[in-house]
């Protein structure tokens, strides 16, 4: 039976697109969904490429349910905190990627530099980066320099970046996905600067919400080349449990893990990074307190605009909330505010109330389930539920550890950063009329 729990959230944005009459459809339509990655040599030696190499095998089979295959090079070292793989084939495995032959009628990605004559697909993307500043664009352009490895992290904004315009290709084809060059920096969103080659990196982080942003950020955050990881002290606060759903876009959850608190499966997941974690196992609102000892920066990631409008009523020294679209015409949107600004949270989310459908009002997919003894309540519940995919987390996930950082090394803070995939040239942000300041972030030291 077809569940809330166990939904596929892009299966759902297809019924609710109308493209198809049933939920079967949909997910027939989402299995012939394949994808090629292609690899270069430079992958085995770049920090910034195996980011986006480790992104592309873990998100990608969660979008592209017909497959992900890897074509190039086998024999090289694969060395990222996430996974205990060393090679390859073993970091296929264990995300569900395959070193496979490519399929010429599916959109391609290409990380570092591939003989053109080897490369098929419906779409040829190459990714690209230089320090800060990540994306990807059309075989055949100019590249960046792809010598500057200041931050690897951006190689994770890259294969967000080249998953939405895979996925949007074959989504809604147009004159543009696929045939333009998209690149961002994390030092100075909506330009191409390429950040400063030393900074600091963030101790103390007290986390709120643990779901498809949530563990963005957190796969971001892994690979921020901690010289000790046990120097950094996170706070995780959830008080939900996990259901086979997270899979479709969660990163840090496995298919089939329900029941579970999401705090202590995101921990055990920490503890493979090495970072040290306490655990809040109740829901964030109004009248939250802290102790004289925990972290002053919060990054409020939840999926509810309660916990949003709480964050006015909280003592954090500066938080960092975001939010992304629900809808299968919006789920490519995001939004980032940081607090204190110039308006209130509790003014910012005031007018934010969820509009429910009515039975009558919903897609004959939904209609055709109560032949399968699905009730009213579960219907709306279900049509209730968020359109989501892995990618958008990605790329917000990225934008949060951006500010993160610019916060601690005296770059530009911003009050709102706004952006679509679909068209994130005409991204807006926002920077702070008074920059904040936050105490007890501490300082944790970065590999050299």
């Amino acid at each position: 039976m077809v569940t809330k729990d166990a939904l596929h959230r892009l299966l759902k944005g297809i019924v609710d697109s109308g493209r198809v009459q049933t939920f079967a459809e949909a997910e027939e339509w989402l299995r012939r969904l394949k994808l090629n990655v292609f690899i270069g040599s430079e992958v085995f030696s770049s920090p910034t490429l195996q980011a986006a190499l480790a992104t592309l095998l873990n998100a990608g089979p969660r979008t592209f349910l017909g497959g992900v295959n890897v074509i190039g090079q086998r024999n090289g070292n694969f060395s990222v905190l996430w996974s205990s793989e060393i090679t390859l084939s073993g970091a296929c495995a264990q995300w569900g990627a395959a070193m496979n032959l490519p399929d010429d009628n599916s959109p391609s990605i290409i990380l570092g530099t591939v003989d053109p004559g080897d490369v098929v697909g419906s779409m040829k993307l190459q990714v690209t980066f230089d320090g800060w500043v990540g994306g990807v664009m059309p075989v055949g352009r100019e590249r960046l320099s792809e010598n500057n490895e200041s931050l690897p992290a951006v190689g994770v904004l890259c294969a967000g970046l080249a998953l939405s315009e895979a996925f949007l290709s074959t989504w809604e084809p147009n004159a543009m996905i696929g045939h333009r060059t998209m690149v961002q920096s994390l030092w100075k969103p909506g330009s191409t600067e390429p950040g400063p080659r030393t900074y600091s990196l963030p101790a103390n982080v007290w986390m709120v919400g643990l779901g498809h942003l949530g563990q963005a950020a957190l796969w971001a955050m892994g690979f921020l080349e901690f010289a000790d990881p046990s120097e950094v002290n996170l706070t995780l606060q959830d008080f939900d449990t996990l259901a086979s759903s997270n899979w479709s876009t969660s990163v840090l959850t496995p298919k089939e893990l329900d029941g579970l608190k999401k705090t202590r499966w995101v921990a055990r997941q920490c503890d493979v990074i090495g970072f040290k974690t306490s655990l809040v196992e109740r829901k964030f609102s109004q009248g939250f307190r802290l102790g004289g000892e925990d972290p002053k920066l919060c990054l409020l990631l939840p999926d509810n605009d309660i916990a949003r409008r709480a964050l006015g009523d909280c003592p954090f020294d500066y938080a960092i909330e975001a939010g992304i679209g629900s809808t299968i015409s919006n789920f490519t949107e995001f939004v980032i505010h940081t607090f204190p600004g110039d308006r209130d949270p509790s003014d910012v989310w005031r007018n934010s109330v969820k509009q429910s459908r009515g039975l009558d009002e919903l897609p004959e997919g939904y209609r055709q389930l109560t032949s399968d003894g699905l009730d009213e309540c579960g219907l709306l519940t279900l049509a209730d539920t968020a359109v989501g995919a892995p990618f958008v987390g990605i790329v917000v996930g990225c934008q949060i550890m951006g500010e993160l950082l610019r916060i601690l090394n005296g770059g530009t803070q911003f009050q709102v950063i706004q952006g679509d995939l679909r068209a994130l040239d005409r991204m807006t942000a926002i920077p702070k009329t008074k920059a904040s300041k936050v105490g007890n972030m501490g300082l944790a030291r970065r590999r050299t």
